[in-house]
């Protein structure tokens, strides 16, 4: 894992300044002292869309890790998800957690190096086009799909629709973000989205329909979209899955390691 070095610190807090924005979009946030609660009633059961984050409190751990799910518990949550990064107080917080038995989901922030000449191959095949009131059914049907391994009643309806939230409030029509669909042979088969704050575009949710995948499509709409983010933005970031092959895939692409994230996550029933 590559985490900040003395030259980067800077970079890394905006970059998580910004993730903070990306992950209230669409959703309820209670900013206090000690942490900021994101929570979305659309779709309870989304343990990245209902946690706690920005932690810096002068509790005990354990203590505020109770505090913690017996609010989770009362907001009718069956989980409890706290998301820790270099900015995390304190540190000893993230021991206590795995003490507590809670379930660590590591990422890793990756930022495009700069000046970076390798490419991701677009297909000439593949149509790669912005989503508009003509394609908004095609991405609402893929932004369904891709949660439909998720086993649990109604949760793809549930976090699609969130999904759409989270985009009218980035203000889509305003450049807040920008979703881009792949076509191949007219039929929709993958999309991402591209998130904009502060100078940094986020890459997310790249998707492609499972029959299709390893096929160059997710390459094609990659090479769309981060084409568009380094025109328009100073820093193009996403964060990979820390033990994932896309990570390395990323790094083979001119991506870098730059800080890491976690999500936490306990069951509470």
């Amino acid at each position: 894992m590559t985490i900040a070095t003395n030259a980067q610190p800077e970079l890394a807090r905006r970059i998580l300044a910004a993730e903070d924005h990306f992950s209230a979009l669409g959703c309820e946030v209670r900013q206090e002292d000690e942490f900021m609660l994101v929570t979305s009633d659309v779709c309870p059961d989304r343990f990245d869309a209902n946690h706690v984050r920005c932690i810096d409190t002068g509790m005990d751990p354990p203590e505020f890790i109770r505090s913690m799910e017996r609010l989770f518990s009362q907001s009718g949550r069956t989980f409890c998800a706290l998301a820790t990064d270099m900015r995390t107080k304190p540190a000893a917080l993230t021991l206590v957690l795995r003490e507590a038995d809670y379930a660590p989901e590591p990422g890793v922030i990756q930022v495009l190096g700069k000046g970076s000449r390798r490419r991701f191959r677009r297909r000439p095949d593949v149509d790669v086009v912005r989503l508009t009131a003509n394609t908004a059914a095609d991405w609402a049907e893929l932004a369904r799909r891709r949660y439909d391994s998720w086993d649990l009643p109604g949760i793809a309806e549930r976090a699609a629709e969130l999904d759409w939230r989270r985009l009218q409030a980035a203000s889509i029509d305003d450049g807040g973000c920008v979703v881009y669909l792949a076509y191949e042979r007219g039929q929709a088969v993958g999309c991402i989205e591209v998130f904009f704050h502060d100078g940094i575009a986020r890459l997310d949710r790249l998707f492609v329909l499972g029959d299709r995948r390893e096929a160059g499509i997710g390459a094609t709409l990659m090479a769309a979209a981060v084409a568009d983010a380094r025109r328009a933005a100073e820093t193009v970031c996403l964060v990979a899955a820390s033990y994932d092959w896309p990570r390395y895939y990323y790094l083979r692409k001119g991506f870098v390691d730059l800080t890491e994230v976690v999500l936490w996550r306990k069951s509470l029933e």
